[in-house]
């Protein structure tokens, strides 16, 4: 079956595109949430007219996201988490930590899905990439710091004295209880 894309959708193509999906893929999820519609004669004279329109919007998204692309990758993100003494993170740093630092920044529109981080387990400096439009991606350089908590010596451990005269006063108390119960 062909049909018309009226938005973007991942991994099957952009908006205005003509693709050919299965029946059941267009029937039960591409056209409930109005992502397209069917390629008929009418809807193919229609999609001519918005051609151009999408053209011109699809160049000011390009140009919007190169700008963003140039801002992200002059921004250095700064974040904290707790590390041993020799740098070893307890943990280690996600997208969710990375989408944090640029709301914080002032870029509230990615969204963390979007985010790559490298597997991060020491303090050090790391790039993520972060998925602007679809063939825009950014380099975002951010910096691990170590937080080292700084631990209490441990309490010496005093030892406690042993007196055997006390153990057996135990022992007779015991017995004379033991007795009592089986008298009774």
């Amino acid at each position: 079956m062909e049909i018309l894309l009226l938005k973007d959708v991942e991994n099957l193509g952009l908006e205005g595109e003509i693709k050919k999906v299965k029946k059941g893929y267009a029937r039960n999820f591409l056209f409930p949430r109005k992502y397209a519609i069917e390629a008929t004669p009418a809807n193919l004279k229609n999609l001519e007219l918005k051609l151009k329109a999408l053209e011109d919007s699809r160049k000011k998204k390009l140009a919007t996201a190169t700008e963003k692309k140039k801002m992200l990758e002059s921004l250095v993100l700064e974040i904290k988490a707790k590390a041993g003494e020799k740098g070893k993170l307890f943990g280690s740093i996600t997208n969710t930590q990375i989408h944090e630092k640029l709301v914080e920044a002032g870029f509230e529109e990615f969204d963390k899905k979007n985010i790559k981080v490298p597997h991060v387990k020491e303090v050090g400096d790391y790039t993520a990439t972060i998925k602007i439009i679809e063939s825009v991606n950014a380099s975002v350089k951010f910096r691990v710091i170590g937080e080292v908590e700084e631990k209490e010596p441990p309490k010496k451990f005093e030892r406690k004295r042993y007196n055997r005269r006390q153990d057996f006063n135990r022992k007779d108390e015991n017995a004379e209880k033991a007795d009592e119960t089986q008298a009774q």
